[in-house]
């Protein structure tokens, strides 16, 4: 238990390493906790810079910070599918509550990302169809966001085989289907700001 305990904290540390504070303080001279939504993600920074080289910049960096912890973490603390997964989902952590920038940070997407490619590329794959569906039918990209996240798991759980397709040394579909779903409940409450919008805005209507 310990081991997943120490992987949960380093994971943590490197997601919480301030890659996109300081690429925009650097190029930009701005605080971007300050500006747009406040969010240290890919959309913040893309809407308040008009900039698609820094967009998808914070992109990369973020997807790659959350790889760089599962690998690591697989070299420091070993091969176990779980040791990694812990690792990853500790740089989300990190990234969404990141205690250098006064515990604000991304939503999440970009570090589940880098760990679904690492431990498991079919958790990204449902997630993409997934958002491709909604966002097809709403245009929102916020609504795609969040229905994408909650029907991730549960194609992954309901298609026989699907998570097979991962082919993760030592991992069982159920480890898959687990791991989405802590996935799932960090990228929502990335998005509970946008959440508890949307049913406020629902109620007013009422």
């Amino acid at each position: 238990m310990l081991i997943y305990v120490f992987a949960l904290i380093f994971g943590f540390f490197v997601g919480s390493l301030p890659t996109t504070y300081l690429l925009l303080k650097w190029r930009r001279e701005m605080d971007i906790r300050n500006e747009g939504t406040g969010n240290v993600g890919t959309m913040n920074v893309y809407e308040v810079t008009n900039s698609r080289a820094l967009g998808i910049a914070v992109l990369v960096i973020d997807v790659l910070k959350a790889v760089a912890a599962v690998l690591i973490a697989r070299e420091i603390f070993g091969e176990g599918f779980w040791t990694m997964g812990v690792a990853g989902l500790g740089a989300t952590l990190g990234h969404n509550y990141n205690p250098w920038l006064g515990f604000k940070g991304g939503r999440g997407l970009a570090t589940t990302l880098g760990v679904s490619l690492v431990l498991g590329w079919v958790i990204a794959a449902a997630w993409l169809l997934a958002y491709a569906t909604v966002y097809a039918a709403r245009k929102d990209i916020h609504t795609g966001n969040i229905a994408a996240t909650i029907v991730m798991p549960v194609v992954l759980a309901v298609i026989p085989g699907a998570t097979m397709i991962a082919l993760v040394p030592g991992a069982a579909p159920l480890d898959i289907v687990l791991l989405s779903v802590c996935m799932a409940i960090l990228i929502l409450l990335g998005h509970f700001s946008v959440i508890s919008q949307f049913f406020k805005s629902s109620v007013t209507h009422q």
